[in-house]
Protein backbone atom coordinates (compact mmCIF):
# COMPACT_ATOMS: atom_id res chain seq x y z
CA UNK A 1 0.00 0.00 0.00
CA UNK A 2 1.57 3.29 -1.10
CA UNK A 3 -0.53 5.76 1.59
CA UNK A 4 2.39 7.74 3.78
CA UNK A 5 1.55 7.78 7.11
CA UNK A 6 3.45 11.18 8.31
CA UNK A 7 5.31 12.18 5.49
CA UNK A 8 4.79 13.89 1.99
CA UNK A 9 4.83 11.60 -0.91
CA UNK A 10 6.89 12.08 -3.62
CA UNK A 11 9.24 14.38 -1.31
CA UNK A 12 11.74 12.52 -2.18
CA UNK A 13 13.48 11.06 -5.99
CA UNK A 14 15.85 9.16 -7.35
CA UNK A 15 16.92 8.29 -10.86
CA UNK A 16 16.91 4.97 -12.42
CA UNK A 17 17.66 4.39 -16.42
CA UNK A 18 13.89 6.15 -17.67
CA UNK A 19 12.58 7.60 -15.20
CA UNK A 20 12.30 9.47 -11.53
CA UNK A 21 11.22 7.30 -8.66
CA UNK A 22 8.97 9.12 -5.78
CA UNK A 23 9.66 7.66 -2.94
CA UNK A 24 5.75 7.18 -0.22
CA UNK A 25 7.89 6.90 2.79
CA UNK A 26 5.99 4.77 5.38
CA UNK A 27 7.40 6.24 8.88
CA UNK A 28 6.24 5.24 12.64
CA UNK A 29 7.26 7.10 15.49
CA UNK A 30 8.79 6.05 18.72
CA UNK A 31 8.86 7.55 22.13
CA UNK A 32 12.40 7.63 24.19
CA UNK A 33 10.99 9.33 27.19
CA UNK A 34 11.17 13.10 25.94
CA UNK A 35 12.54 12.22 22.85
CA UNK A 36 9.91 12.32 19.29
CA UNK A 37 12.63 10.19 16.84
CA UNK A 38 10.95 9.39 13.12
CA UNK A 39 12.36 6.14 12.07
CA UNK A 40 11.95 4.52 8.62
CA UNK A 41 10.59 0.95 8.10
CA UNK A 42 13.55 -1.37 8.58
CA UNK A 43 13.96 -4.57 7.17
CA UNK A 44 15.51 -8.15 7.83
CA UNK A 45 18.10 -8.48 5.16
CA UNK A 46 21.75 -8.36 5.51
CA UNK A 47 23.08 -5.24 3.61
CA UNK A 48 23.26 -1.85 5.05
CA UNK A 49 25.42 1.14 4.70
CA UNK A 50 25.77 4.52 5.88
CA UNK A 51 23.67 7.93 4.69
CA UNK A 52 24.14 11.01 5.90
CA UNK A 53 20.61 12.35 7.56
CA UNK A 54 18.93 15.31 9.82
CA UNK A 55 16.53 14.00 12.18
CA UNK A 56 15.06 15.65 15.20
CA UNK A 57 16.04 13.63 18.58
CA UNK A 58 14.32 15.50 21.32
CA UNK A 59 11.43 18.30 20.20
CA UNK A 60 12.46 20.23 23.04
CA UNK A 61 15.00 21.18 21.74
CA UNK A 62 15.60 24.49 18.50
CA UNK A 63 15.31 23.47 15.46
CA UNK A 64 18.84 24.94 15.38
CA UNK A 65 20.58 22.43 16.88
CA UNK A 66 19.16 19.17 15.16
CA UNK A 67 22.35 16.91 14.09
CA UNK A 68 23.48 15.73 11.09
CA UNK A 69 25.86 13.23 11.21
CA UNK A 70 26.19 9.77 9.54
CA UNK A 71 23.16 7.05 10.12
CA UNK A 72 23.27 3.54 9.22
CA UNK A 73 20.42 3.21 6.42
CA UNK A 74 17.97 0.09 7.10
CA UNK A 75 18.63 -3.22 5.65
CA UNK A 76 17.54 -4.71 2.98
CA UNK A 77 15.07 -7.29 1.45
CA UNK A 78 13.32 -8.63 -1.65
CA UNK A 79 11.56 -6.10 -3.02
CA UNK A 80 13.27 -3.38 -1.27
CA UNK A 81 14.89 -0.61 -3.55
CA UNK A 82 17.81 1.45 -1.98
CA UNK A 83 16.44 4.77 -2.77
CA UNK A 84 18.95 7.53 -3.53
CA UNK A 85 17.42 11.19 -2.86
CA UNK A 86 18.04 14.05 -4.78
CA UNK A 87 15.58 16.86 -3.74
CA UNK A 88 13.21 17.15 -0.73
CA UNK A 89 11.30 20.24 0.31
CA UNK A 90 10.25 21.28 3.80
CA UNK A 91 6.55 21.08 3.53
CA UNK A 92 4.60 22.80 6.79
CA UNK A 93 3.54 19.48 8.12
CA UNK A 94 7.31 18.69 8.38
CA UNK A 95 7.49 20.86 10.98
CA UNK A 96 4.24 21.42 12.24
CA UNK A 97 3.28 17.37 12.86
CA UNK A 98 6.44 15.14 12.72
CA UNK A 99 9.74 18.00 13.36
CA UNK A 100 10.68 16.29 9.99
CA UNK A 101 13.59 14.05 8.81
CA UNK A 102 16.02 14.10 5.87
CA UNK A 103 18.49 11.44 4.56
CA UNK A 104 20.48 11.03 1.70
CA UNK A 105 18.86 7.08 1.29
CA UNK A 106 16.62 5.06 2.07
CA UNK A 107 15.63 1.57 1.65
CA UNK A 108 12.09 1.18 0.55
CA UNK A 109 9.68 -1.52 -0.43
CA UNK A 110 8.53 -1.45 -3.87
CA UNK A 111 5.31 -0.76 -3.37
CA UNK A 112 6.29 2.38 -1.74
CA UNK A 113 7.24 4.49 -4.87
CA UNK A 114 6.05 5.23 -8.37
CA UNK A 115 7.88 6.38 -11.44
CA UNK A 116 7.75 9.64 -13.35
CA UNK A 117 8.63 11.18 -16.25
CA UNK A 118 12.20 11.78 -16.55
CA UNK A 119 11.97 14.86 -18.54
CA UNK A 120 10.34 17.21 -16.06
CA UNK A 121 12.27 19.41 -14.03
CA UNK A 122 14.23 17.77 -10.59
CA UNK A 123 12.29 20.87 -8.46
CA UNK A 124 9.08 20.16 -10.39
CA UNK A 125 9.03 16.88 -9.27
CA UNK A 126 10.54 16.84 -5.22
CA UNK A 127 7.12 19.16 -4.97
CA UNK A 128 4.79 17.50 -7.17
CA UNK A 129 3.63 15.42 -4.29
CA UNK A 130 1.79 17.96 -1.79
CA UNK A 131 0.86 21.55 -3.29
CA UNK A 132 -0.05 20.45 -6.94
CA UNK A 133 -2.41 17.14 -6.12
CA UNK A 134 -4.18 19.58 -3.52
CA UNK A 135 -4.69 22.30 -5.78
CA UNK A 136 -5.93 19.43 -8.21
CA UNK A 137 -8.08 18.13 -5.85
CA UNK A 138 -9.66 21.25 -4.63
CA UNK A 139 -10.62 22.01 -8.48
CA UNK A 140 -11.89 18.75 -9.16
CA UNK A 141 -13.48 17.47 -6.54
CA UNK A 142 -16.29 20.14 -5.13
CA UNK A 143 -17.37 21.81 -8.70
CA UNK A 144 -17.54 21.42 -11.74
CA UNK A 145 -16.05 24.53 -12.84
CA UNK A 146 -16.16 25.33 -16.43
CA UNK A 147 -13.74 27.16 -18.78
CA UNK A 148 -15.04 31.21 -18.22
CA UNK A 149 -15.82 29.93 -14.43
CA UNK A 150 -13.76 31.72 -10.88
CA UNK A 151 -12.45 31.15 -8.04
CA UNK A 152 -11.23 32.97 -5.19
CA UNK A 153 -8.27 31.56 -2.91
CA UNK A 154 -6.46 33.28 0.11
CA UNK A 155 -2.33 32.99 0.67
CA UNK A 156 -2.27 32.94 -3.21
CA UNK A 157 1.52 33.25 -2.92
CA UNK A 158 2.03 30.03 -1.30
CA UNK A 159 2.96 26.10 -3.09
CA UNK A 160 -0.66 25.49 -3.19
CA UNK A 161 -1.72 28.94 -4.19
CA UNK A 162 0.45 28.64 -7.15
CA UNK A 163 -0.21 25.55 -8.35
CA UNK A 164 -4.16 26.52 -8.37
CA UNK A 165 -3.43 29.80 -10.45
CA UNK A 166 -1.35 27.34 -12.68
CA UNK A 167 -3.95 24.45 -13.12
CA UNK A 168 -6.76 27.29 -13.49
CA UNK A 169 -4.79 28.77 -16.04
CA UNK A 170 -4.45 25.78 -17.82
CA UNK A 171 -8.93 24.45 -17.50
CA UNK A 172 -9.64 28.62 -18.50
CA UNK A 173 -10.48 28.80 -14.88
CA UNK A 174 -10.42 32.59 -13.81
CA UNK A 175 -8.81 33.34 -10.48
CA UNK A 176 -8.68 36.14 -8.14
CA UNK A 177 -5.67 35.68 -5.66
CA UNK A 178 -5.65 37.48 -1.86
CA UNK A 179 -2.34 38.12 -0.55
CA UNK A 180 -1.22 39.51 2.88
CA UNK A 181 -0.24 42.98 2.03
CA UNK A 182 4.09 43.36 1.95
CA UNK A 183 6.16 46.17 1.12
CA UNK A 184 6.95 43.88 -2.51
CA UNK A 185 3.67 43.82 -3.42
CA UNK A 186 3.85 45.11 -6.64
CA UNK A 187 6.46 42.67 -7.59
CA UNK A 188 4.63 39.66 -6.19
CA UNK A 189 1.57 40.61 -8.02
CA UNK A 190 3.60 40.72 -11.51
CA UNK A 191 4.76 37.33 -10.31
CA UNK A 192 1.37 35.35 -9.41
CA UNK A 193 -0.19 37.31 -12.98
CA UNK A 194 2.79 35.88 -15.02
CA UNK A 195 1.60 32.35 -14.00
CA UNK A 196 -1.83 33.18 -15.18
CA UNK A 197 -3.19 34.58 -12.05
CA UNK A 198 -6.21 37.11 -13.44
CA UNK A 199 -6.63 39.66 -10.32
CA UNK A 200 -4.29 39.79 -6.94
CA UNK A 201 -5.39 41.87 -4.25
CA UNK A 202 -4.69 42.90 -1.17
CA UNK A 203 -6.40 41.18 2.13
CA UNK A 204 -6.74 44.13 3.50
CA UNK A 205 -9.01 45.09 1.09
CA UNK A 206 -11.73 42.21 1.85
CA UNK A 207 -12.54 44.19 5.12
CA UNK A 208 -14.36 47.13 3.77
CA UNK A 209 -17.51 46.13 5.10
CA UNK A 210 -19.40 45.75 1.85
CA UNK A 211 -17.40 42.89 1.04
CA UNK A 212 -18.46 41.18 4.24
CA UNK A 213 -22.31 41.88 3.78
CA UNK A 214 -21.26 40.24 0.07
CA UNK A 215 -20.08 36.83 1.53
CA UNK A 216 -23.05 36.83 4.01
CA UNK A 217 -25.37 37.22 1.12
CA UNK A 218 -23.62 34.82 -0.93
CA UNK A 219 -24.10 31.80 2.03
CA UNK A 220 -27.89 32.59 1.74
CA UNK A 221 -28.54 32.78 -1.23
CA UNK A 222 -26.01 31.43 -3.53
CA UNK A 223 -25.88 28.00 -1.61
CA UNK A 224 -22.05 28.78 -1.39
CA UNK A 225 -21.05 25.52 1.19
CA UNK A 226 -18.06 25.77 3.33
CA UNK A 227 -15.82 22.83 2.91
CA UNK A 228 -12.37 21.48 4.70
CA UNK A 229 -10.24 19.59 2.42
CA UNK A 230 -6.93 17.57 3.24
CA UNK A 231 -4.90 15.70 0.56
CA UNK A 232 -3.01 13.50 3.10
CA UNK A 233 -7.30 12.22 4.02
CA UNK A 234 -7.87 11.98 0.34
CA UNK A 235 -4.85 9.74 -0.04
CA UNK A 236 -5.66 7.63 3.00
CA UNK A 237 -9.06 7.82 1.34
CA UNK A 238 -7.70 6.34 -1.73
CA UNK A 239 -5.41 4.08 -0.54
CA UNK A 240 -6.43 0.79 -2.31
CA UNK A 241 -7.81 2.92 -5.79
CA UNK A 242 -4.11 3.71 -7.05
CA UNK A 243 -5.32 3.99 -10.64
CA UNK A 244 -7.20 7.38 -9.25
CA UNK A 245 -3.66 8.67 -7.97
CA UNK A 246 -1.99 7.68 -11.12
CA UNK A 247 -3.89 9.56 -13.08
CA UNK A 248 -3.79 12.42 -11.16
CA UNK A 249 0.23 12.77 -11.37
CA UNK A 250 -0.11 11.89 -15.46
CA UNK A 251 -2.24 14.98 -15.41
CA UNK A 252 0.10 16.84 -13.47
CA UNK A 253 3.30 15.34 -15.19
CA UNK A 254 1.54 16.41 -18.73
CA UNK A 255 0.93 20.19 -17.65
CA UNK A 256 4.46 20.21 -16.23
CA UNK A 257 5.89 19.15 -19.85
CA UNK A 258 3.98 21.64 -21.55
CA UNK A 259 4.66 24.35 -19.49
CA UNK A 260 1.64 25.04 -17.92
CA UNK A 261 2.78 24.47 -14.15
CA UNK A 262 6.32 25.06 -12.63
CA UNK A 263 7.59 24.35 -9.06
CA UNK A 264 6.53 27.43 -7.12
CA UNK A 265 9.51 29.36 -6.29
CA UNK A 266 12.37 27.49 -4.36
CA UNK A 267 15.36 28.28 -2.79
CA UNK A 268 17.74 25.43 -2.57
CA UNK A 269 19.78 24.41 0.32
CA UNK A 270 22.43 22.04 1.22
CA UNK A 271 21.95 19.60 3.60
CA UNK A 272 24.71 20.80 6.37
CA UNK A 273 22.56 24.23 5.88
CA UNK A 274 18.90 22.85 6.90
CA UNK A 275 18.55 24.48 9.84
CA UNK A 276 18.78 27.72 8.36
CA UNK A 277 16.07 26.19 5.79
CA UNK A 278 13.71 25.53 8.39
CA UNK A 279 14.11 28.67 10.29
CA UNK A 280 13.63 30.31 6.94
CA UNK A 281 10.63 27.94 6.34
CA UNK A 282 8.68 28.94 9.91
CA UNK A 283 9.29 32.58 9.30
CA UNK A 284 6.02 34.88 8.08
CA UNK A 285 5.14 36.41 4.11
CA UNK A 286 7.95 33.98 2.68
CA UNK A 287 6.82 32.53 -0.62
CA UNK A 288 9.70 30.80 -1.63
CA UNK A 289 10.35 27.26 -0.42
CA UNK A 290 12.64 25.84 0.45
CA UNK A 291 14.24 22.69 -0.67
CA UNK A 292 17.12 20.18 0.68
CA UNK A 293 19.78 19.10 -2.45
CA UNK A 294 20.58 15.94 -1.27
Amino acid sequence: MWLPLHTACLRRQTVCRRSFVGAFLKSTRRHRGDADVLCLQSFSWTWSTDVQGASVQKTRRPLSSRPVGEHRSAHRRCKDALVKMLAAPINPSDINMIQGTWRTEAVLSEHDVITLPNDIPLLAAATLGVNPCTAFRMLSDFEDLKPGDSVIQNAANSGVGQAVIQIAAARGINTINVVRDRPEFTELSDRLKAIGATHVIKEEALRRPEIKDLFKSALIFKDVKVRGFWVTQWKKDHSNDGRAFRAMLDELCDLIKQGKLTAPVCTEVGLQDYSKALDTAMKPLISAKQVLML
